[in-house]
């Protein structure tokens, strides 16, 4: 459901954009507002997982920082799987 609202407000400001876009700019105007719009979509879409953790102030986790949580059990492997 969730993917659907997203799907249906990115339309919404798509077509807003072109109607825009026709109303200050024509048939030109419009064909950069769609572009414009279809370039902005694609970016959030993209790049959605970056905003959201820069949105929600979250840190990226590191696999050698905290390695109780997940490490291999011996040693020469554990440096070896903290190297890469």
């Amino acid at each position: 459901m969730n993917g659907f609202r997203t799907t249906i407000l990115l339309a919404l400001l798509t077509a807003l954009l072109v109607w825009l876009g026709d109303m200050f700019g024509g048939r030109q105007g419009a064909v950069m507002a769609l572009i414009f719009a279809g370039g902005m979509n694609f970016f959030s879409y993209w790049f959605s997982d970056k905003i959201s953790a820069t949105g929600s102030a979250t840190r990226s986790f590191s696999k050698c920082a905290w390695p109780r949580k997940s490490r291999p059990t011996t040693t020469r492997s554990y440096t070896a799987w903290c190297r890469s």
